[in-house]
């Protein structure tokens, strides 16, 4: 377009020069219909600027590097037709702070239509929103152009991977966080659970009579029951950053979510009903929501996605400790991304914490809680509780 108008400039120079030193009217001629010709495209960019119609569309979710739809529409209410329309298009993933951008150009007939279908992936999950941004149309010789004031956005959410993790819970050392107050969460149980039979006495309860073996010796046999093991478990994922201008890496931030799903997905799996948290910004305190199926879990999966990181001189685990909520969950499955990080606490912590810090690389730490974006299927495999 700056080619047209450097052209236009030159022709209109040349039109007052050629009027000024030709005697005859052809040199007034051209002048005039120059003029003109201005004239018009100007009353048609003004006309037309109100004119234009954005709608932009996307639909479901996708997992990571899969291809999702997006639509955007364009409607020309004019009569006239407009030879070139552009428009930046923003992808912006939310989560992962990734921007991008893309140009994209096109003409537009009197009374049309213009349906553009685009493919978008990411790497990372997240929920990326897409926003029309610096929409510009120009006249049919490319001199002037006009920008239009209007915001078209939608949102596409990239799911994360799930991946296995096999744990290893020790039933001896898991115990109550607080007997009167939890009840038993294994899907299944009643709180008790059979270790033996013996004679009948008064003290027993008649509910745990063994009627077949009642009827075998012609006395009252009774199932011997003990209290099964409670199991409250967290998953925590902090996103908290100490140091202010600090942003995690994508593949950070990524393999988090990832693990923090996939974490939840494996005690599911295992048949442990448990709750997950993390900072809520507006109220300043730790966001717990319980988890006792797949669906409730996918129903979280959109307010997961939408977390950000959160520059804070606390973490998410000093939040806990200082909080009442040590006293409902006997064990802490702790995500960060926090280098040096200490996992103690100054305050009496009675709930047992499992962490998994995730770094880009683990040349300089050998630690067994720290994992990898690339290798994290791998190092978290299996969980020992």
């Amino acid at each position: 377009m700056l080619q047209s108008r450097v052209f236009g400039v030159i022709w209109l120079v040349f039109m007052i020069t050629f009027f000024i030193f030709d005697d005859s009217y052809l040199g007034l001629l051209l002048l005039i219909l120059t003029s003109v010709i201005s004239v018009l495209l100007v009353l048609n960019m003004t006309f037309t600027k109100n004119k234009l119609i954005f709608d932009i569309e996307t639909k479901g979710t996708v997992h990571k590097n899969e291809p999702g739809k997006l639509t955007i529409q364009v409607r020309n209410k004019s009569l006239l037709p407009i030879s070139k329309v552009e428009f930046t298009l923003e992808f912006e993933n939310k989560l992962t702070h990734e921007l991008e951008t893309k140009q994209i150009a096109f003409s537009l007939n009197s009374k049309g239509i213009e349906s553009i279908n685009l493919a978008i992936s990411s790497k990372y999950c997240g929920k990326v929103h897409i926003s029309i941004k610096d929409i510009r149309f120009y006249d049919f010789l490319g001199i002037f152009t006009r920008l239009i004031d209007q915001h078209s956005q939608s949102e596409l959410f990239i799911l994360p991977e799930v991946y296995p993790i096999k744990f290893s819970i020790d039933e001896i050392n898991a115990g109550f966080a607080n007997s009167e107050t939890n009840a038993i969460n294994r899907r299944g149980t009643d709180g008790l659970e059979v270790f033996g039979i013996k004679e009948y006495s008064p003290e027993d309860d008649l509910k745990h009579v063994h009627w077949k073996l009642t009827s075998k010796f012609d006395e009252l046999i009774v199932k011997e029951m003990t209290e099964a093991v409670n199991y409250t478990f967290l998953i925590l994922i902090d996103f908290n950053l100490k140091k202010s201008g600090d942003k995690n890496d994508p593949a950070i931030i990524d393999a988090m979510i990832d693990t923090f799903i996939s974490t939840s997905e494996a005690l599911l799996a295992k048949g442990y009903e448990h709750s997950i948290g993390w900072l809520n910004k507006e109220a300043d305190v730790i966001q717990v929501e319980n988890v006792s199926s797949t669906d409730q879990l996918t129903f979280l999966l959109k307010q997961i996605l939408l977390l950000e990181q959160t520059e804070n001189k606390m973490s998410l685990l000093e939040y806990f400790t200082d909080s009442t909520l040590q006293e409902y969950f006997s064990h802490l499955i702790y995500l960060t991304s926090e280098k040096g990080h200490e996992t103690t606490s100054k305050k009496f912590v009675q709930t047992e914490i499992i962490e998994r810090a995730c770094y880009l690389n683990q040349n300089h730490h050998a630690n067994d809680f720290i994992y990898t974006p690339e290798a994290m299927t791998e190092d978290l495999y299996e969980l020992s509780i």
